[in-house]
């Protein structure tokens, strides 16, 4: 695995804070960077987390350390609020995923 070293400073795509300001979660950083690695395809991974305890921060810092990765795998940052179900969330994904570049972003196909 081609991870970076925890001090190393790497562009934040989607990473609110530094990642050397992202202390006290090396290791649950590591193993949901490692979920990218070919020894864990088809296997999933549940986080469980109390609310405000930081779990969004460590999806959107292992979003950053896989992008920078340049490997076959292509991270999808996908956050569900209370607001919206997830059902309305996938539908607008799906939409805006698969725009067509003859049709445009938006266009429906029948």
């Amino acid at each position: 695995m081609n991870s970076s070293a925890p001090n190393e400073a790497i562009r934040r795509v989607l990473g609110r804070v530094a990642r050397q300001e992202f202390v006290g979660r090396a290791a649950e950083l590591q193993r949901v960077v490692a979920q990218s690695s070919d020894e864990y395809a088809g296997r999933g991974l549940l986080l469980l987390m109390e609310p405000a305890a930081g779990v969004s921060e460590l999806l959107r810092q292992a979003y950053d350390e896989i992008f920078h990765q340049r490997s076959h795998v292509v991270p999808i940052y996908f956050a569900l609020t209370a607001q919206r179900s997830f059902a309305e969330r996938a539908r607008r994904f799906e939409k805006h995923s698969s725009c067509d570049a003859r049709t445009g972003p938006g266009a429906t196909s029948l």
